[in-house]
C-alpha cells in the first residue's frame, strides 16, 4: 500500500508572506529613490559638462 503523507503546513507561512511583502515594498522605494537621485546627478553633471564644452 502506498502511503500518502499530508504536507505539514508551515506555522509561520503568514509571517513569511508579510515579511516578503515588506521587503518588496522597501526594495521598490529604494530603487525609486536611487533612480531619481541618479537621474538628477546625471542631468546636473551633463549640464555642467555641456556648459564647459560650448
Amino acid at each position: 500500500m502506498v502511503s500518502k503523507e499530508q504536507p505539514v503546513p508551515m506555522e509561520n507561512d503568514g509571517k513569511l508572506k508579510t515579511w516578503f511583502k515588506r521587503l518588496g515594498w522597501a526594495a521598490f522605494w529604494f530603487f525609486v529613490i536611487k533612480g531619481t537621485i541618479t537621474t538628477i546627478i546625471i542631468i546636473f553633471v551633463g549640464k555642467k559638462a555641456w556648459d564647459a564644452l560650448f
